[in-house]
């Protein structure tokens, strides 16, 4: 079953490749739908700066669109694997030194399609720090329900 997951206010920050493939390195908002999907706590607590996060997407596709209106046409679409390596970190919001934070969401994408490090990498030269959503289609896991005798996925010992 595929769903869907939408970050926003999000800018690529790097990418890496190699044999296996490209791992596009971003960061975005940290907001409650992406927090309630992953069922994580919406806000990092005072005294961490930092932490990771459980999660792992098995993902199928990314869009990439650009939130300002001229730069629309610079969106992508790119087969991906994995969407993986989520953790949030506490910010100082700009031009508030000392009266205030946001939490920012840094996560990696993982693509074994051929042509993608040329292609983030055009998003990337295009787009530049401009914010954009990213939406992430992924593979829902299946639930399974447990056998009679069985207990956490475990057989149960019969006495």
């Amino acid at each position: 079953m595929s769903d869907r997951i939408t970050f926003t206010s999000v800018r690529l920050k790097s990418l890496t490749r190699d044999h296996k493939g490209t791992t596009a390195h971003f960061a975005a908002s940290m907001n409650a739908s992406v927090s309630k999907a992953m069922g994580w706590l919406e806000i990092i607590p005072e005294f961490l700066t930092s932490a990771k996060l459980e999660g792992d997407l098995a993902a199928t596709i990314l869009e990439l669109k650009p939130k300002s209106e001229e730069l629309t046409k610079h969106g992508r679409e790119l087969s991906i694997n994995r969407v993986a390596g989520f953790e949030a970190i506490r910010m100082e919001i700009k031009g508030k030194k000392g009266k205030g934070f946001r939490t920012e969401l840094r996560f990696d994408v993982k693509s074994a399609q051929p042509d993608a490090a040329r292609r983030f990498e055009e998003y990337m030269w295009s787009v530049g720090e401009e914010p954009s959503t990213a939406t992430v289609s992924y593979d829902k896991p299946t639930q399974t329900s447990l056998l009679p005798g069985e207990e956490n996925g475990k057989q149960l010992e019969v006495q």
